[in-house]
């Protein structure tokens, strides 16, 4: 277990850089090239995520007690959007203070050491753990000794580089899905359920280039604009070897970026790294663990907890914008969007586009594997989330609704036309029409809406704007009722136990109209 492979020197995070070259870098390099950056480019979004999070985490641990220029600050409401502001102000990181610290806490990022190995518990060599080969952690391939492949292009997987080994170890302690066992059967250890990152409906802010996706997710603020605790990274604190440990919520974000999900310990042989060791770690209640800003919030109005939102691969995210920006009652708005709504009602952010990107895993049961990995981005007008936007907001939020509702019409056509043609309704068959029906409008609305969102920069006229919305989706679902009308056969113009093709097209009209034109 000598040292090897220290992350502060050793190039393992990749990028894009400014001319869309691929890149391996090292954290020091990362930070100080960061507004020269496109984005970071790793196997999968997945992974860049885990990786942002680290990012992070060491940017609170710095510039949550330092300012731009290294001297010590203590951090108020009053002064955090200031603070803020001096770093994105210089547009790119001051190299000083974060190397000091980095340097302060260099024997914590080995990647392989005797008694503190990055993201790991050395203890685990000798004790009774789930072993797994490499194929197991590579996410985009997550496949075990009872799971095939989740995607099957890759053939070097038996062995890893340190680098990309590097990468799948934050991956897997971020994502990790449940088929680990504990060490001892019957003891009544909890669960610690999927990894963090796998609970949660994921969001994050991304700007034009690494340095300002960085700062956009550089949350100082909570939703009550109350200064967030520095708290202390993973490699500030002693190392932790318990196996399944119930933990408060975190009250830092350093602190939660850097959660241990699981304990691991990579294998290596001659360079390489062959497989890995893995217990459970550390895990908390989820609901109303608010202290997490990078995920959508569902509310249950009974008893007004919020648990995270997860993504749904089969619904883009622009379905969602009510969760994403909180515009019905008691919704709660995640906190990277209400970061970037209070940076904008200040004044520091104007005039540009923000996207919010999704990237998520799909477990299949109990999340006991990982089924499928997906990703998603909605991009508004920053002007959406000054006082002005509000109305804007809710404005969208209704439209949305009546978008579904005209949604729901197309399924009902779409069942009423096969139900026509004489299609039985053993085994659900409608139902399974009247969702495919559904999932391909939403399919045709996806991009019109996507670009009618984009364009608008709130000072248009409402009603103008919403008009066109509808009538374009109602263009849209017509020629599509047009298409399936042209497709069928004699018998469904005959019918069948009263419904017809002529029913079926009179109540679809009917529902688009009640949709979008209600009286």
């Amino acid at each position: 277990m000598n040292k090897e492979f220290n992350l502060l020197d050793e190039k393992w995070i990749r990028v894009l850089d400014e001319n869309g070259r691929l890149a391996e870098l090292s954290l020091l390099e990362v930070f100080a090239r960061a507004h020269g950056l496109k984005r970071l480019a790793n196997e999968t979004e997945t992974a860049d995520m885990a990786i942002l999070r680290l990012l992070l985490a060491i940017l609170h641990a710095v510039f949550s007690s330092v300012d731009a220029d290294g001297n010590d600050i203590a951090l108020t409401n009053e002064n955090a959007v200031a603070h803020w502001k001096s770093l994105w102000d210089r547009a790119g990181f001051p190299q000083e203070a974060l190397t000091q610290y980095l340097e302060y806490f260099r024997e914590r990022f080995w990647l392989f050491h005797p008694e503190t190995p990055f993201y790991q518990t050395a203890d685990l060599v000798s004790r009774k753990c789930t072993e797994y080969r490499t194929p197991k952690l590579i996410g985009d391939i997550s496949q075990s000794e009872n799971k095939g492949r989740l995607f099957s292009g890759r053939t070097d997987s038996a062995r890893l580089s340190y680098p990309e080994a590097a990468r799948w170890l934050l991956h897997v302690n971020a994502f990790d899905d449940t088929s680990a066992k504990p060490s001892v059967r019957g003891a009544g250890m909890e669960s610690t359920g999927a990894g963090w990152l796998g609970k949660l409906g994921l969001l994050f802010s991304e700007g034009k280039n690494l340095f300002q996706t960085l700062l956009l997710n550089f949350v100082l603020l909570d939703s009550d604009k109350k200064p967030l605790e520095r708290g202390k990274p993973v490699w500030e604190a002693p190392a932790r070897a318990e196996e399944r440990v119930r933990i408060a919520q975190p009250k830092s974000l350093a602190e939660l970026y850097t959660l241990q999900s699981r304990r691991l310990l990579l294998t290596r042989d001659n360079g390489g790294v062959v497989g890995y060791k893995l217990l459970g770690g550390d895990f908390f209640e989820k609901e109303n663990a608010l202290i997490e800003p990078m995920t959508l919030w569902r509310r249950d109005p009974k008893t007004d907890v919020f648990t995270p939102k997860r993504h749904n691969p089969a619904r883009q995210i622009w379905r969602d914008f009510e969760a994403l920006i909180a515009s019905a009652d008691g919704g709660r708005m995640p906190g990277v969007v209400k970061w970037n709504e209070t940076l904008v009602k200040e004044k520091v952010l104007g005039g540009m586009w923000l996207k919010f990107s999704a990237p998520s895993v799909r477990y299949g049961d109990k999340d006991f594997f990982v089924d499928d990995m997906f990703s998603d981005s909605v991009s508004i007008n920053a002007h959406l989330l000054d006082e002005l936007g509000n109305e804007w907001r809710i404005r969208i939020t209704d439209m949305l609704k009546k978008t579904d509702e005209a949604v729901q019409a197309f399924g009902r056509f779409a069942s009423n036309l096969a139900l026509a043609e004489g299609t039985d309704d053993e085994k659900g068959n409608i139902a399974g029409i009247r969702s495919a029906a559904r999932e391909r409008a939403y399919g045709e609305l996806d991009l019109p809406f996507r670009r009618w969102l984009a364009a608008i920069e709130g000072d248009e006229d409402m009603e103008e704007i919403s008009d066109k919305w509808k009538d374009e989706a109602k263009a849209i679902l017509r020629r599509l009722a047009n298409e399936m009308l042209d497709a069928v056969g004699d018998a469904a113009l005959v019918g069948r136990k009263g419904h017809t093709a002529f029913t079926a097209e009179s109540y679809f009209g009917a529902g688009l109209n009640k949709a979008f034109d209600p009286s």
